[in-house]
């Protein structure tokens, strides 16, 4: 069961990744463009080709190092978008219990009042916890490397069917948060 786990985590970080990628590169291309039309109106066109020809080659650089799988750039905010992803999906199941401390404090009696919020900080940090469980199963040992490598031989069908998968995967937390809310209130309603 863990290597399933730790496979299904390394895909969708990997769909993260090369998602990212795509859309830094596309992003520096809009910023090439609007780049390129600021210079051929505000400077001569010797100046022009010179600064063009220098960007151009700096600009190759950098999408050569942004293509490497560890680069730090798109691999630190890939990173930290899976972590809240992590994070919310696990806290979205502990929600319902929120709900039942809730439903079931004396509110005349301060020790239980005071219940609710403490099951709230229990239920965030077994959310770290287990987060950062799930964290190590990507990064320790480089292990996201070993998988990128076998990843990224995969055809443009094993691509597209993980790129919905990983869609549905950054979504599901907050259709889960949303439901799971609805769940604490009904709860706490009865």
């Amino acid at each position: 069961m863990k290597k399933e786990v730790e496979y299904f985590l390394n895909a969708v970080y990997y769909i993260f990744k090369v998602k990212l990628l795509k859309l830094t590169i596309n992003i520096d291309h809009l910023f090439d463009i609007c780049l390129y039309k600021f210079f051929s109106v505000m400077l001569p066109k010797k100046s022009q080709k010179k600064i063009i020809n220098w960007h151009e080659n700096s600009m190759s650089e950098y999408r050569e190092y942004l293509k490497k799988p560890t680069n730090i750039i798109v691999s630190t905010s890939v990173y930290r978008f899976f972590s809240i992803i992590l994070v919310l999906f696990i806290f979205s199941l502990f929600v319902p219990i929120i709900g039942l401390a809730v439903k079931f404090s004396d509110y005349s009696n301060s020790l239980s009042f005071n219940l609710p919020f403490l099951i709230i900080i229990i239920v965030g940090g077994l959310s770290l916890l287990i987060s950062n469980y799930f964290d190590k199963m990507i990064t320790s040992d480089e292990r996201h490397l070993k998988y990128f490598e076998q990843f990224s031989k995969k055809d443009k069908e094993w691509h597209r069917k993980w790129g919905w998968i990983t869609f549905f995967f950054s979504i599901a937390p907050f259709i889960l948060l949303a439901i799971n809310f609805r769940l604490c209130m009904l709860i706490i309603e009865l």
